[in-house]
C-alpha cells in the first residue's frame, strides 16, 4: 500500500485509517483501498477500481478526503502508465518477430519438401 515507493508512514499507510496504493492488474490501472470496516477479514479488506483518466483519480482522491496525496497518485499513475504501454509495445513487437520467424520457418520446410519431391 505504498502510493510513492518510497520509505515513509504517510506514504506507506501507517498513519491513515485508510491507505491507498496504484497498482497495475493487466493493462490497466487500479487504485486500491483498504475498508476500516474488514480490518480483521484480509479477503474483503481490499477495495479495487479501475483507473480510467487521470480525472478519474483527481475526483477519487477529493472523494477520500486525499487532496494532499493527489499530485503523488498522479505522478505515480502516469509512471505506471507508461511502463504499462511500453511492456504493450514490446509483447507486439515480439508477436511481430515471433510471427515473421514462423513465417521463415514455414518456407524453409516447404522449400526443403519441394526439393526432396524433385530428387
Amino acid at each position: 500500500m505504498n502510493l510513492a515507493a518510497t520509505y515513509s508512514p504517510k506514504y506507506i499507510g501507517v498513519c491513515r485509517k485508510a491507505p491507498v496504493a496504484l497498482k497495475t492488474r493487466g493493462n490497466s490501472i487500479v487504485l486500491v483501498t483498504k475498508k476500516s470496516e474488514h480490518e480483521n477479514k484480509p479477503f474483503k479488506q481490499n477495495a479495487t477500481t479501475a483507473i480510467g483518466s487521470e480525472k478519474t483519480l483527481e475526483k477519487a482522491f477529493e472523494n477520500a478526503e486525499l487532496t494532499s496525496m493527489k499530485k503523488v497518485a498522479a505522478k505515480r499513475y502516469h509512471a505506471l502508465l507508461r511502463n504499462a504501454r511500453r511492456a504493450q509495445s514490446i509483447a507486439a513487437k515480439v508477436n511481430v518477430t515471433a510471427k515473421k520467424h514462423r513465417a521463415h520457418t514455414r518456407r524453409a520446410r516447404q522449400a526443403a519438401k519441394a526439393e526432396k519431391s524433385a530428387q
